[in-house]
């Protein structure tokens, strides 16, 4: 009898064991980094973070998973820690060079969009249904300006409802193109080169797309697409 009881004392326990050992679940809190080479391993470490995964991305830092034990007493301590760093004054510090070239370089990208701007609205005779102006100068040597116009052709181009003419679609864009090349006071970049192209060349200088479109009872068909190219005579001199 006693060795009956013994054995089913023995079962309770074990079952005991077992139950409690179920319900402990132990809960996890997650960090994910983004690690562009400078993440501090030893930081995170010594914080109780584990890595858990990495995350290869492509052209993009690889992306960590990190977890750790949820513990509340730290994470409120963490936090407070982290908000009375926020307290503190942030002073930032201004390297002047730099930040001259960085404000000229906007003044003259502003500059050259606000005479293609000019140079547009002073053309007559053609619809242009949206126009917006671009340049970018990161130095000296690579100076790109220009934008995209779009012009409609619909009274011009279309006949009898929705037929046209490749042949008078091609004489009207490269019309345009010439009154926009001569309102902007552009100069060929070198000997040869085409006021307009179907194609375009890119670089330096002023590149403008200049797309044709029309319109037959709400429906838009675009009916070509090119490239007024130039440049200005000032920029060209050394």
């Amino acid at each position: 009898m006693l060795k009956t009881i013994s054995v089913c004392a023995l079962i309770l326990a074990v079952f005991v064991f077992t139950t409690m050992a179920q319900t402990a679940v132990t809960h996890w809190e997650y960090l994910e980094v983004y690690d562009n080479g400078n993440t501090n391993f030893n930081d995170l470490g010594r914080k109780g973070w584990e890595l858990a995964a990495v995350i290869s991305l492509e052209l993009n830092p690889n992306r960590l998973i990190f977890k750790r034990p949820y513990d509340a007493e730290r994470s409120r301590q963490e936090a407070q820690k982290t908000n009375e760093q926020n307290r503190q004054p942030q002073i930032e510090f201004v390297n002047l060079d730099e930040f001259e070239k960085q404000s000229s370089q906007k003044e003259a990208e502003e500059k050259a969009k606000l005479r293609i701007e000019q140079a547009v609205k002073s053309v007559k005779g053609f619809s242009i249904v949206s126009f917006k102006p671009s340049a970018w100068f990161p130095n000296i040597n690579d100076r790109r300006s220009g934008g995209e116009i779009v012009i409609d052709g619909s009274k011009e181009l279309l006949k009898d409802g929705n037929k046209y003419r490749l042949s008078e679609v091609d004489k009207f864009i490269r019309q345009a193109a010439n009154e926009i090349y001569k309102a902007a006071e552009l100069k060929p970049r070198y000997a040869n080169e085409e006021t307009f192209t179907y194609h375009g060349t890119g670089g330096n200088g002023v590149n403008i797309k200049l797309s044709v479109v029309v319109n037959f009872k709400g429906v838009v068909k675009t009916l070509a697409k090119g490239f007024i190219q130039g440049d200005w005579e000032e920029t060209q001199k050394p």
